[in-house]
């Protein structure tokens, strides 16, 4: 068979279970084996995947997937086929994908990690659940309100804007421009939410709706894109962000002179 020798199927199912999880996360998987594979990372996930399967509400799955998770990291970080690397990118989102959604109080740091990896994998509805549970646990923390405040929620009006929600993206962008900090993407993305945008596709130019639809809404946008015409980057003439700070602020005025 290919399962681990060593996963426990008898006795006392959490102690063993957890007990095993955290021998994986301390050894990284050297000290497992899979039969037919000496891969740290298929033996990793061959545990991991035999505890979810048999003791899918338990904590030890829980465990497993970020033990799991903690040595395809490390595999990834010593891989240098581009492929390879994306491939187990996508792993590593699952498994904290897994994790997250088992675990019995929010973790800052796997929420943020399988966000990223799912924004770096360009999965933005798969990157939407974790950036709300960063934003519904960790709002006014200590530690980390700070990121949630600015880049966890230009994060999410990133998403939602990929995904066409335009009317939400605006509404969560909109109240982090408001509010003076915004980064400049964020800025960017809350103003082309207005303006609506051009999708560059294989098939063609394609234009998705902005929500202005009266000038004073249009001025706000427009008060943003010449804002980023005139940052540090885009006044560097033939450079792309000064072809992409003008196009977007043309196209902005282009939309505003349709209105009724």
């Amino acid at each position: 068979t290919n399962e681990p020798a060593s996963v426990p199927v008898t006795g006392p199912r959490h102690e063993d279970l957890v007990a095993l999880a955290a021998e994986l996360w301390a050894a990284r998987g050297e000290s497992l084996v899979v039969c037919g594979s000496d891969d740290p990372g298929a033996q990793a996930l061959a545990v991991q995947a035999k505890l979810l399967k048999l003791y899918p509400e338990e904590r030890s799955a829980t465990v497993a997937s970020t033990a799991a998770y903690k040595v395809l990291s490390d595999q990834r970080e010593n891989e240098t086929d581009e492929a390879k690397k994306l491939a187990l990118l996508e792993k590593m989102a699952r498994l904290l994908q897994i994790a997250n959604k088992g675990a019995s109080k929010p973790s800052w740091s796997n929420l943020r990690n399988e966000s990223n990896h799912w924004l770096d994998l360009e999965r933005y509805a798969r990157a939407e659940p974790p950036l709300r549970k960063l934003i519904e646990a960790f709002t006014g923390d200590e530690n980390h309100g700070d990121s949630v405040a600015l880049y966890v929620t230009s994060d999410l009006g990133l998403v939602l804007m990929k995904q066409e929600k335009t009317e939400e993206a605006a509404a969560v962008l909109g109240t982090l421009v408001e509010s003076g900090k915004a980064p400049l993407e964020a800025s960017r993305n809350y103003a082309l939410c207005l303006t609506g945008w051009v999708e560059f596709e294989d098939t063609g130019a394609r234009i998705v709706p902005g929500v202005a639809e009266d000038p004073e809404t249009f001025d706000k946008a427009i008060e943003q894109l010449v804002k980023i015409v005139n940052t540090t980057g885009a006044r560097e003439k033939w450079t792309d962000p000064w072809y992409q700070a003008k196009f977007d602020l043309s196209f902005g005025y282009l939309r505003y002179s349709e209105i009724d």
